[in-house]
């Protein structure tokens, strides 16, 4: 059964390496076949952009300004750095995208 929930993808860094991982929320037990549950932990802290419009080609340029707006404050980026999909065209509309970054 899928929640009205947005879709959410995070990046954790491990070492020189990057994992990526795209989902939609679904409620515990209903996890389709082939794919594996996960639980992004709570931050106590994060900065956060939003960025709309009618495609993601200002993504990229929208991170570089939230990891310098880190950087300004005197922040350091610790932990899983999330992408909520609160709307997308899929959804009639246009892309709502929250950019989280956890920071201490």
């Amino acid at each position: 059964m899928m929640l009205p929930s947005p879709g959410v993808a995070h990046y954790t860094v491990d070492g020189d390496e990057t994992i990526v991982a795209a989902a939609e929320q679904v409620a515990p037990g209903d996890v389709p076949p082939g794919l594996d549950a996960a639980v992004l932990d709570a931050v106590p802290r994060a900065l956060v952009v939003r960025l709309e419009g009618g495609d993601l080609a200002g993504i990229q340029a929208a991170w570089q300004g939230l990891m310098r707006e880190v950087e300004r404050r005197g922040l350091r980026p610790v932990g899983t750095c999330r992408e909520v999909y609160h709307q997308t065209p899929h959804d009639g509309g246009r892309w709502v995208v929250d950019l989280q970054q956890p920071v201490a």
